[in-house]
């Protein structure tokens, strides 16, 4: 009996399927490849967006007073909006103490113009 035919059949056989094996394994590279790099090109166009938007929030954080810039720790309008009002609050109470002293004043005056 002789199997050189069997054998020589599946040995083709086997090449054959080997081949499409090879190529599908060739495509499916080729595909992933391409996966990653539009993944990455992606992920590089999201994290430019989170920058924008994280740059946007530190902004916001430090116009209302959440946080002061570390560069400017000497202006006087470090801190924002809370500082500002700070400032001025404070101001306000100078201007109201001097306010209460100038009447006190007027009225000394008047009662010395009164008495007189």
């Amino acid at each position: 009996m002789s199997f050189s035919g069997f054998t020589l059949s599946f040995i083709k056989s086997i090449e054959e399927s080997s081949s499409r094996i090879q190529s599908w394994a060739e495509i499916k590279k080729k595909e992933a490849d391409t996966a990653v790099i539009e993944a990455k090109a992606v992920e590089n166009e999201e994290q430019h967006k989170i920058d924008g938007l994280l740059r946007q929030f530190k902004s916001l954080q430090y116009q209302r007073g959440v946080v002061s810039r570390v560069n400017n720790c000497n202006s006087s309008d470090d801190g924002g909006l809370k500082e500002q009002r700070e400032n001025l609050e404070n101001k306000q109470k100078r201007l109201e103490e001097d306010i209460a002293l100038l009447d006190t004043r007027k009225k000394v005056e008047q009662s010395k113009l009164d008495g007189a």
